[in-house]
């Protein structure tokens, strides 16, 4: 209607739109349309319904004459206005200029920029960007990874490996007996002064003063 019979629509498309019977709704549309129908008619007849449901206090009243005449009249000369201009909307088979034609004719430089250099860079860009810079950065991944994986998960997992193969072994020697750990008492400070003695001979360190020092006097 706004752009005429033909205007940008194939002849062929809009003699099958023309030929084409429009079926009725679906019964769920008509439905919820007489809902939407009775709905408005309930609010026109009892406005008082919605105003109750509104968070502030309403003082309005609707059907009064200046609003009755007001909006009657509103509509009427609208009908009016329709009725008096009928013929002159009467599609034509013509093409409507709007204001739309100023950036439709002006864009066509801005698409040729766009579709031609803009995108001829980015194709570069892209095939540069696959073979220069992320075939290296997917080698640099895969080296990382392997090293992540072999090198240092290895290392972490072989000394936990190590610390469990030996707690394994030393939880043999907790025997419960109590003379057994006395004995690896007595056995432990017997081997702290040998080696506190031979560190002495060999640094030079006072002995008497230590010996002093570990009994207290």
């Amino acid at each position: 209607m706004f752009f005429g019979k033909g205007a940008a629509v194939d002849t062929n498309i809009h003699a099958a739109c023309n030929n084409k019977k429009s079926l009725e709704p679906p019964l769920n549309m008509l439905i919820a349309m007489t809902l939407a129908a009775l709905l408005c008619l309930g609010i026109g007849v009892f406005p008082n319904v919605l105003y109750a449901l509104l968070p502030h206090p309403v003082d309005f009243v609707p059907y009064t004459a200046a609003h009755v005449t007001g909006s009657l009249s509103i509509l009427l000369f609208t009908a009016l206005g329709f009725f008096l201009f009928l013929k002159s909307l009467d599609p034509e088979n013509t093409i409507s200029l709007d204001t739309d034609w100023f950036y439709r004719r002006g864009a066509r430089p801005f698409l040729w920029f766009a579709h031609h250099p803009i995108a001829r860079f980015e194709a570069v860009v892209s095939d540069l960007a696959n073979t220069a810079v992320l075939r290296p950065l997917h080698a640099c991944a895969r080296l990382g990874l392997w090293i992540d994986t072999h090198v240092i998960d290895g290392a972490i997992n072989g000394l936990a490996r190590v610390i469990m193969r030996s707690a394994e072994k030393m939880r043999h020697l907790e025997t419960g007996v109590v003379s057994h750990y006395a004995l690896g008492m007595c056995l432990g400070i017997i081997l702290s002064v040998a080696v506190y003695v031979a560190l002495g001979y060999g640094l030079g360190i006072d002995l008497e003063f230590g010996f002093s020092f570990l009994t207290g006097n």
